[in-house]
């Protein structure tokens, strides 16, 4: 907030997601992903699959419970 203060605008309101929030967006973009990938086999669907992968095991097996997400809605000042 204080960035987003600093550049001219004021918060007028703001979420912070809960951690069943946090954790339905992760798994619905690594599973979009990795749907995606498995009807899309060859070198695309095998890359996607990958960083489905890697990143569903740097959330599950390290930030989950330490990072969040927050929005914002701002008005200029």
């Amino acid at each position: 907030m204080a960035r987003a203060e600093n550049a001219g605008f004021a918060t007028v309101y703001g979420h912070t997601s809960t951690p069943d929030e946090w954790d339905e967006y992760e798994w619905s973009w690594t599973g979009t992903l990795t749907r995606w990938a498995l009807d899309h086999p060859g070198p695309d669907g095998e890359a996607a699959l990958a960083a489905a992968r890697e990143h569903r095991d740097l959330w599950l097996g390290g930030y989950r419970g330490f990072l969040g997400f927050v929005t914002l809605l701002l008005r200029q000042s």
